[in-house]
């Protein structure tokens, strides 16, 4: 009896390639206001194995040491916004 699979075309095993890493690292370091969905479809991988591939390659840790270096004047030119639209009948 043969345990091990053999070889099938499709998606491959993983998506924490050499050429992924490298890949996301480049697109993230072009554009800093790049999605995380944005990603996934550029490098085409679901979102677990990018945030893994995000944490490996440091990215988050540099927000973090931003914020430890320049403190809250980091936080300050930090623009978010959330618009709801209320509407009462």
């Amino acid at each position: 009896m043969n345990v091990v699979d053999k070889p099938r075309s499709g998606r491959p095993a993983t998506a924490m390639t050499e050429c992924n890493k490298d890949r996301i690292d480049v697109l993230v370091r072009e554009d800093h206001r790049i999605t995380i969905s944005e990603l996934c479809d550029a490098v085409s991988i679901g979102k677990p194995d990018l945030i893994a591939i995000i944490m490996e390659l440091g990215l988050e840790s540099e927000l973090l040491d931003r914020y430890a270096n320049e403190g809250d004047i980091f936080l300050s030119r930090i623009i978010i916004g959330d618009e709801t639209w209320v509407h009462h009948y």
